[in-house]
């Protein structure tokens, strides 16, 4: 059987149907005899319905299908953990726009070859990460476990945001450039101060 999965990032791209319409509609053309969709779901999360319902409902010598690459996962890594845990269990992927196979052995050697990026795509970003800190540290600044600094203003203003104008703790950290755990220290501050004052 082949079930294509379809996915969309946003709530408004899933409410318009737009989006899911159009992979829906090519994964038909293309063979898929089920389409199973996630709709307002990031490739970032693994909070994916219709992933999880997708790997629940897949059979050895099925074939997975989708529109692109980044519809399955963000990262190349992500992407090769879940077609690889297919190809152990027999199960086929394919992907319409790069005309990408991954049943076979030339599947098998393109994983391998995925599974060589992915590595060299984390050697890389831990290289740049520690370049950045040894840049950091040559100039004089402290790295991690700092925190940034606020005065009592701030906490009245962050307050201000949650009380006044309704903000969830999120979005009030958000548009004060601070962490939710910081927010709630600052609210907490906030708190303290107004009891002082009475």
């Amino acid at each position: 059987m082949i079930i294509g999965y379809a996915r969309v990032s946003t709530t408004k791209q899933a409410g318009e149907g737009t989006s899911l319409e159009t992979q829906r509609e090519r994964l038909r053309k293309a063979g898929a005899e089920r389409v199973i969709e996630d709709g307002g779901r990031s490739g970032a999360t693994t909070d994916r319905p219709g992933l999880a319902e997708l790997r629940a409902a897949v059979r050895p010598d099925d074939t997975v299908l989708v529109t692109r690459l980044d519809r399955l996962g963000r990262s190349t890594k992500d992407l090769l953990n879940i077609v690889e845990g297919w190809a152990d269990q027999g199960i086929g992927f394919r992907c319409i726009d790069q005309g990408l196979d991954f049943s076979g052995p030339s599947g098998r050697f393109l994983l391998t070859l995925l599974g060589a990026v992915a590595e060299l795509e984390r050697s890389m970003i831990l290289e740049r990460t520690a370049a950045g800190r040894a840049a950091a540290k040559a100039a004089g600044r402290s790295l991690g476990g700092s925190t940034r600094r606020w005065t009592d203003k701030d906490a009245k203003k962050a307050e201000s945001l949650v009380r006044e104008h309704r903000l969830s703790t999120r979005q009030a950290a958000g548009a004060m450039g601070v962490s939710a755990r910081t927010l709630r220290r600052m609210l907490n501050r906030a708190e303290t101060l107004e009891g002082e004052a009475q």
